[in-house]
């Protein structure tokens, strides 16, 4: 399996687990308190700029590149993941 197989297979791996994520959360968004709604809402769009983005750089991976494309895909879907908790944290506290 080359870089780029290796980085597009991740790629769909973690976007089903935040599409799952997104799809549990939506479910009980309309539940939310206005603060966390904004939250809500501004994970949205980071989540379709992270589907949209689609990482082309993996189509230009390398051996000497390839950590830093998968660290650079990992942190953004870390970030929207610790969003998700967040707002999940919110919801059960209502």
């Amino acid at each position: 399996m080359n870089f780029q197989d290796t980085l597009k297979e991740r790629f769909e791996k973690l976007s089903q687990e935040l599409a799952t994520e997104r799809d549990e959360l939506k479910v009980r968004a309309h539940l939310l308190k206005m603060e966390a709604r904004e939250e809500w809402d501004e994970l949205e769009k980071k989540y379709d700029h992270f589907k949209e983005n689609k990482w082309p750089e993996w189509k230009e991976a390398s051996e000497d590149n390839f950590e830093s494309i998968k660290d650079k895909m990992e942190s953004a879907g870390d970030e929207i993941k610790k969003g998700y908790e967040k707002v999940k944290d919110k919801i059960k506290k209502q």
